[in-house]
């Protein structure tokens, strides 16, 4: 599995470390607002404007760049080597980049976005958007990101790659998060989800058994450690522990199945992936429906062509079935094991 998605995975971690090294290096040219990093005689006598008009052709501000500080509600316009006020409360415009601190409205550029501190609202970038805490919506064809610095973030975001740890929807080519209620797209990835639906493939990637409860799609393959309702319609499913539905071509439950398993080839088995340690086994307490069924432990039903289990407590309905711990190993038709 991760052969497969590692040079996509390759690709989309080196954009995003170039996005942020963007959004680093544009801190540093963000100067502090503070009155006494700039003389006396040109401080504003008020802390708000409605409107804030910046073109500037360097980098370094004139001392009266410290008109640049006040917080504007209403409209703020500025090119890409602008500083934009503390705070922009209404409409934020980036001629052709827009870079600041916070914005609660709506954040528009030709190119990209980048705040280093919070927005709400509705971020417009023509590339990439880039923001630590949000809540709202974020769209670009390109590259969104949300959250950063450990930040959780709240609302949606539409992209070809959106990468936040979110509470909300991602909807996108590829989507990778920490946290996610539900994510669209081509190839989604998460330690925490509660819908993952793509094309190709969904991915719960946590060791700590957090759960998805549906991963819908995958024709590539659908992987998670805890599955709580519905995995499957892929070439692939696979699931540490499983509780409710598993369907696909292959499916394949690494510990615990409690539920029903469909597909072509239904596989319950610790020793597909790892060495059995301390007797551990792969339990089913449900059904395995399928041309080939096999489980370490079963307590239920198997239908298929072939049905396989090294311990029965249930019934086999095939042309061969096999029970390794039972008094008759091999039975064709029906086979029962108590």
């Amino acid at each position: 599995m991760s052969s497969i998605f590692a040079p996509a995975l390759h690709t989309v971690a080196a954009t995003v470390f170039i996005i942020m090294a963007m959004a680093t290096a544009a801190s540093a040219e963000i100067k502090s607002c503070t009155p006494e990093n700039a003389p006396v005689e040109t401080l504003p006598p008020a802390q708000k404007t409605p409107l804030q008009l910046v073109f500037q052709l360097r980098q370094t501000m004139p001392a009266t760049g410290i008109l640049l500080c006040r917080d504007v509600y209403g409209l703020r316009i500025g090119n890409s080597l602008s500083v934009t006020a503390p705070k922009v409360v209404g409409l934020d415009i980036g001629l052709p980049f827009s870079v600041g601190k916070e914005v609660t409205g709506i954040h528009l550029s030709l190119i990209g976005n980048i705040l280093l501190n919070k927005f709400s609202g509705l971020q417009l970038g023509g590339i990439y958007n880039v923001t630590n805490e949000f809540t709202g919506i974020q769209i670009a064809p390109i590259l969104n990101i949300a959250g950063t610095d450990d930040n959780v973030a709240y609302g949606v975001q539409l992209g070809l790659i959106n990468f936040a740890d979110l509470r909300g929807v991602q909807a996108g080519l590829v989507n990778l998060a920490g946290t996610s209620s539900v994510q669209i797209g081509g190839v989604s990835a998460a330690r925490e989800a509660l819908v993952q639906a793509s094309i190709f493939s969904n991915i719960l990637f946590d060791l700590e058994e957090r759960n998805v409860f549906v991963q819908l799609g995958g024709l590539i393959g659908n992987y998670a450690t805890n599955v709580g309702l519905f995995q499957g319609i892929g070439v692939l499913n696979i699931a540490d522990k499983l509780s409710g539905v598993q369907a696909g071509v292959v499916n394949i439950a690494i510990s615990d199945l409690g539920g029903l398993q469909v597909g072509l080839i239904n596989i319950a088995d610790i020793t597909i992936f790892a060495d059995r340690h301390d007797k551990d086994y792969a339990k089913v307490k449900g059904v395995q429906l399928g041309l080939i069924n096999h489980a370490e432990s079963i307590r239920g039903l198997q239908i298929g062509f072939v049905n396989s289990a090294v311990s029965l407590k249930g019934v086999q309905i095939g042309a061969l079935n096999i029970n390794r711990s039972g008094p008759l190993k091999f039975m064709p038709l029906v086979n029962i094991g108590f």
